[in-house]
């Protein structure tokens, strides 16, 4: 056997999660509304950006509160209102 290197090896980690994520990512926008991808990447996101904090020790600042309640704000918004119907297209056949 020849001996992997560590970063190597860390590498060929990453991009097999990256390669699972992005499987899930695909099936899930299959199966789902757009809607519920957009929840789902942004929990994911949310929960990676609080586990960083947490993990490295990284500060959270008034900004990442903003920024959540933004984002969240903004899904429950489209959630609830939903977008205007679209404009009715006039027929001109002639």
């Amino acid at each position: 056997w020849l001996p992997l290197p560590r970063r190597l090896a860390w590498m060929v980690l990453n991009n097999l999660t990256q390669l699972a994520c992005i499987k899930g990512v695909f099936r899930l926008s299959a199966n789902f509304s757009p809607l519920t991808v957009t929840v789902t990447l942004s929990v994911r996101k949310f929960l990676s950006v609080v586990l960083s904090a947490v993990w490295f020790g990284n500060p959270w600042t008034s900004l990442h509160s903003i920024a959540t309640v933004l984002i969240f704000g903004g899904v429950f918004a489209y959630s609830s209102f939903g977008t205007p119907p679209a404009a009715k297209k006039s027929d001109k056949s002639e």
